[in-house]
């Protein structure tokens, strides 16, 4: 079941902790936070593991979880794990790695910061 997620309290996801406040972006992120663009994000924010078929928009168009996954040389026993954020049915990122290209935050734009840490095993 999808994980709700909450502005300034850390939520447990499988071995994942993530995070999610709201802010202009800065001119550099940290190694594994993302931005979402706050105009592009409608709904409340949710977790979820990938499906079979998920599919993310980026540059030059759709690609497959499990194609981004390899690509990315995500281990095979975590790629179930890792965090999908979603707003309703729509993907827009796949912690820690991507954001759809539609809703990428910009530099000085208010923006929702997610990060993912993995707890150890």
């Amino acid at each position: 079941a999808p994980v709700l997620l909450s502005l300034d309290h850390p939520v447990r996801f499988g071995p994942w902790v993530v995070t999610c406040r709201r802010t202009i972006m800065p001119d550099t992120l940290d190694p594994g936070t993302l931005a979402l663009h706050a105009n592009a994000v409608t709904g409340p924010l949710t977790l979820r593991p990938r499906r079979a078929g998920d599919t993310i928009a980026l540059h030059g168009g759709t690609k497959k979880l499990s194609r981004l996954m390899i690509d990315e040389k995500i281990p095979a026993a975590w790629r179930d794990t890792l965090p999908v954020v979603c707003a309703g049915t729509t993907i827009l990122a796949v912690l820690p790695l991507k954001t759809a290209a539609f809703c990428r935050g910009e530099v000085g734009c208010d923006s929702f910061l997610l990060s993912a840490t993995r707890m150890e095993d």
